[in-house]
């Protein structure tokens, strides 16, 4: 007897080996929330653990700044477990004072636009939006591949294609965090 798990992040319907696996595999999905009302539900009975409360007021900011990502929440709430030790409730200023908002996209085409504008800030805020969306690095280099296509004139299509693929290299050898490399990438192809 044999057991095999595979584990991923969000599972595109439409590939096959996808279609294949949820016809003759059992899928368990371990972390997605489909409304706020379930993450309302989830928030209390994690609080319920440390023996915590959390105002519904609480509940609403913090959800508003982390959105449904689970695995947003779960880092959240470990903080303001730590950050209200030894009260009995988890209030709305302890999740103004702790939660930081998660920085959401502009758009489908904001990142490639803020390349193409050689706005190299506004790029680096969409790829930590994207990364906090749970998209995956290799959509990120394919925007950033139609980016530099688009935006350079002929004799710099190369370098930046060249840059392109040596990020692309580092991603998949490990060659450091996805987001770090694909945030040095950006730097470089909004250089003027």
């Amino acid at each position: 007897m044999t057991t095999v798990v595979f584990v991923s992040g969000p599972l595109d319907a439409n590939r096959r080996v996808v279609k294949l696996l949820r016809k003759h595999a059992d899928v368990v999905d371990c972390g997605t929330l489909r409304d706020p009302r379930e993450a309302a539900t989830w928030i209390t009975k994690r609080l319920e653990k440390d023996e915590l409360a959390i105002e519904p007021k609480a509940i609403t900011l913090l959800l508003s700044s982390t959105g449904l990502s689970l695995g947003r929440i779960r880092k959240e709430i470990d903080k303001l477990i730590l950050y209200a030790a030894g009260e009995s409730t988890v209030t709305a200023a302890h999740v103004r004072d702790v939660v930081i908002p998660q920085e959401e996209s502009e758009g489908t085409f904001a990142l490639m636009d803020a390349v193409q504008n050689s706005n190299a800030a506004r790029a680096l805020r969409e790829v930590s939006a994207l990364i906090d969306a749970g998209v995956q690095p290799p959509v990120i280099l394919g925007q950033l591949r139609a980016a530099t296509i688009r935006v350079r004139p002929d004799t710099r299509v190369k370098s930046g294609l060249e840059a392109v693929f040596r990020t692309d290299l580092a991603i998949k050898s490990s060659a450091g965090t996805p987001q770090y490399l694909l945030e040095c990438l950006v730097v470089e192809l909004c250089e003027r």
